[in-house]
């Protein structure tokens, strides 16, 4: 994003209304990094049922990124 890049449109388009720029971006990353070494914030459980019977969630900001602890777990041991 730095090299004339300022903002992205996600897939998710028809219901976040917004792009993103280079601070989500990073958030995001952080967020992504600390669920995958174990030093990220404390995950909650998602309060849909999306992809998995007990999805969970983290949050950083503006950032939320909603995974399957289950499939987490296995490909981090």
């Amino acid at each position: 994003m730095d090299s004339g890049i300022t903002k992205i449109y996600c897939g998710h388009y028809p219901y976040v209304k917004k792009a993103f720029d280079k601070t989500y971006i990073t958030t995001m990353r952080e967020l992504a990094e600390g669920l995958i070494n174990g030093t990220g914030p404390v995950a909650y459980p998602y309060e849909s049922k999306v992809g998995c019977p007990d999805p969970m969630a983290v949050t950083k900001g503006e950032a939320t990124i909603v995974f399957d602890p289950d499939y987490l777990k296995q490909n981090n041991d």
